[in-house]
């Protein structure tokens, strides 16, 4: 029997979610300290709002949905709630400021368990807020010509009802090439890249460009080429932005 063998028994699912959830906060602390960035992390006692991971940031709070993977599923089911925008970012993200509207801004991380030579590998992808509207409005594209049907409707559905859950693909998932550029996707600090100049010295404000791109509508433009310029560095996917040009922010819906 291989490990992935084992791993993939229903009586030790919870032995694969342990693993995932284990390396994961293994990684997040590393991580951190080798920027000299203190974080806490805690998981809480009673599953209320769909987030099994609480991460104390500089007197911030973030909240996550772990997901572990063994084999093809497609699709996972998200609470709406955790999805969903603050008060404070609901507007500029195209939300209203109702409950139906607001949550609690948390992510989602998605670890997929394989094999590789007898050896159990771990590879994790991110979504949250963020990541569904860079999607949605074609800051980041999978194709070429045409924005994410399926940004958009989870958007509307995560506008439907005020609880529950929306089924999430692997599409609206972006996967980091190291465990540093998960912290920026997660917008958890990252130190600056003394390499690099300008906006993409520290890779986890791109998300303040998600943020501009909806509300500075003169620097539109601007703001969709810093965000997918970032996210381009720190994701192994291959991504487009349709904001080279204003022209092209009106191509039409695409199915994924």
């Amino acid at each position: 029997m291989s490990p992935l063998e084992f791993l993939k028994k229903s009586e030790n699912s919870k032995v694969a979610e342990a693993i995932a959830t284990r390396a994961i906060i293994s990684s997040i602390s590393l991580e951190a300290a080798n920027m000299c960035n203190h974080i806490e992390v805690y998981t809480p006692n009673i599953d209320k709002d769909g987030y099994d991971l609480i991460i104390e940031e500089q007197e911030e709070i973030k909240k996550f949905q772990l997901k572990t993977v063994i084999g093809s599923t497609q699709r996972w089911n998200i609470n709406r709630r955790l999805l969903r925008p603050s008060p404070y970012t609901c507007d500029r993200l195209g939300y209203s400021g109702t409950f139906d509207g607001t949550g609690l801004e948390g992510g989602v991380i998605l670890t997929e368990i394989t094999e590789d030579h007898g050896e159990i590998q771990l590879c994790h992808s991110y979504t949250d807020i963020y990541v569904i509207s860079a999607f949605e409005h074609g800051i980041i594209s999978r194709s070429q010509t045409a924005k994410s049907k399926v940004a958009w409707n989870k958007h509307c559905e995560l506008t439907e009802e005020v609880y529950g859950s929306v089924s999430a693909s692997e599409g609206i998932f972006l996967k980091p090439k190291t465990d540093k550029d998960l912290l920026a996707l997660m917008g958890l600090f990252t130190t600056a890249d003394e390499s690099i100049e300008g906006p993409f010295r520290q890779p986890h404000r791109w998300r303040e460009h998600v943020l501009n791109f909806g509300s500075d509508k003169s620097d539109r433009i601007l703001h969709a080429n810093y965000a997918f310029e970032i996210l381009s560095k720190i994701c192994k996917d291959d991504i487009y932005c349709l904001h080279k040009d204003i022209g092209a922010a009106n191509t039409q819906l695409a199915s994924e």
